[in-house]
């Protein structure tokens, strides 16, 4: 029997959601501001980076960053980072992403950070160049994998993404189904795929982005199933649109 095991999954639009971004900003890391706390439920809270020049912020249907604006959730609690080894294997991440508005800064993506680089995520899933094309990134911004699917303005998508410490690899899917899987680096229906052979221990994980873009339902697991949405919630995300962006296996 497959036991399925999600880490934690944070909801940028669960109870305590407030609808003005003045007074729903995202608090620095060990603030007292009580948004910080107030937004979120769960193991950890989110916590907004020092480096961001702009305030993430809790709206309706999420959360939002734009003008490099960062936020980032760890594994324990506010103020301290648990760890996730390399040793775990595979560790899943699935997002919903929509950017919102059409911008210059076209680029938007998530990723986890690691116990020795704490300022950047070692691994950068989404879309990371301003050409406004799903991808993935290294800590460089060096390109890891690409894709020639486009991001739509105003098209919500759930990514799903792995880094694959046991099979070398990071892997991502575009709006997975219940039809896709990943059982192995060479057993997958992943849309991209990369080289990774780092062994960077992950103790949270940070999404940001150029053009707004709302982000929700973060889930980080140790297996595929868990990152990605049950049958019922795929028409969320408007079916009708999938096959369009969807590469053909």
């Amino acid at each position: 029997m497959k036991v399925i095991t999600a880490i934690w999954i944070a909801r940028a639009s669960a109870t305590g959601r407030v609808n003005s971004p003045s007074t729903s900003r995202i608090a620095p890391k060990n603030s007292s501001d009580p948004t910080a706390q107030a937004q979120t439920s769960g193991k950890s809270a989110w916590y907004r980076a020092s480096s961001s020049t702009k305030n993430p912020y809790i709206n309706t249907g999420g959360m939002y960053t734009g003008g490099d604006s960062y936020a980032m959730r760890t594994y324990s609690n506010p103020n301290t980072d648990g760890t996730i080894p390399d040793t775990i294997g595979r560790l899943y991440f699935g997002v919903n992403f929509t950017r919102t508005v059409s911008a210059a800064q076209t680029w938007g993506g998530f990723g986890p950070f690691s116990t020795t680089v704490k300022t950047s995520q070692f691994m950068y899933f989404g879309s990371p160049y301003t050409g406004g094309t799903f991808g993935i990134a290294d800590i460089a911004g060096n390109p890891v994998a690409t894709s020639a699917i486009p991001v739509v303005t105003g098209q919500e998508y759930r990514i799903v993404a792995v880094v694959d410490y046991a099979g070398d690899q990071v892997r991502m899917w575009i709006n997975p189904d219940q039809n896709d899987y990943d059982i192995a680096a060479g057993n997958n229906t992943a849309d991209l795929v990369g080289t990774y052979t780092g062994t960077d221990s992950s103790t949270a994980v940070g999404v940001n982005s150029g053009a707004i873009t709302r982000w929700d339902n973060l889930v980080v697991a140790t297996d595929f199933n868990s990152a990605v949405p049950e049958p019922a919630s795929l028409a969320l995300l408007g079916l009708g649109g999938l096959v369009c962006i969807r590469r053909r296996r």
